[in-house]
Order: structure tokens, then C-alpha cells, then sequence
């Protein structure tokens, strides 16, 4: 169970080129440190669908839609076969409110 405001390790899988059968490639798995939340919330996807995540993820590095992320540590080539890896579906980065503030990085999962 996770502890709102607190930092947790977090994996990033970015996606590489794409495969000969539709599959993509990962490159290396990436450590972070962010927030992970497991709630859902209502938004609309770059297709104009409305989904609803499973997660979200405030990160302190840009992250891509269509990556992973991991609540936690993996060394794992694949991220789809990783239990609670959660595609990234979209991605929301705020630039700060004030000058010398911190820009907010949002990953819905």
C-alpha cells in the first residue's frame, strides 16, 4: 500500500523501435524516484476516447506515452510481462507557477 507525498522507487521502460510484427522493442529499464498514486481519474486520450488510469505517477524526468512504468524495482527486458507495469497512456508536463519552481511531470497509467 503506498503513503501519499512520499518518494518510491519507480522503473521506466521506454519504448525502442518498432518490431517486424507490430511488437516494439524496450530500451534499458530506467530507476526513478517519484510519487505513485493507485487511484483513477477520467481523462482523454491523444485518440479523443475517454479512459479512465489505473495510476498516476509524478516524475521528476520527461516520460513518453506508450512507455512503462513500474511501482517499484525490475531489471526486466519487457515491461508487458511485468505484473502491475502499467502502459503510459498520457503524459501532462506543467511548467512551474512561479520563476525558481519546480516543473510539474504527470504520467497517467
Amino acid at each position: 500500500m503506498n503513503v501519499p507525498g512520499l518518494i518510491y522507487d519507480i522503473t521506466y521502460w521506454e519504448r525502442g523501435a518498432p518490431g517486424g510484427f507490430g511488437e516494439f522493442t524496450w530500451k534499458a529499464a530506467v530507476a526513478l524516484k517519484g510519487r505513485w498514486q493507485d487511484s483513477e481519474e477520467l481523462f482523454t486520450d491523444s485518440q479523443g476516447q475517454q479512459q479512465v488510469s489505473r495510476a498516476r505517477a509524478y516524475l521528476k524526468i520527461d516520460v513518453a506515452v506508450g512507455g512503462y512504468l513500474l511501482e517499484g524495482s525490475s531489471v526486466a527486458a519487457d515491461p508487458t510481462i511485468v505484473d502491475r507495469a502499467f502502459e503510459i497512456k498520457q503524459y501532462r508536463r506543467s511548467p512551474p507557477l512561479r520563476p525558481g519552481g519546480m516543473t510539474e511531470r504527470r504520467a497517467l497509467l
